[in-house]
């Protein structure tokens, strides 16, 4: 990561700890399709739990295959 981009995520970081308790949100997922993309959705999750959003959502797809997987996730 460079000198900039570094900066950058410090003044991220800093804006949303000032706003922080004063806004709402939330976050929308997709299902994963592999293993690894589960392990990386539930990593992502860990990460923006600091954030405390109001609640999150698995997207529920067309598909079989997508509800079968918005489910597991859910269940956990």
């Amino acid at each position: 990561m460079s000198f900039f981009h570094a900066n950058q995520r410090e003044a991220l970081n800093q804006s949303l700890a000032e706003v922080q308790g004063q806004i709402n949100v939330s976050f929308e997922f997709f299902p994963p399709r592999t293993s690894e993309m589960e392990q990386t959705l539930w990593k992502s999750i860990d990460r923006l739990s600091s954030l405390k959003p109001k609640f999150v959502s698995v997207t529920y797809g067309a598909n079989s295959g997508e509800r079968d997987r918005t489910h597991s996730i859910i269940k956990g």
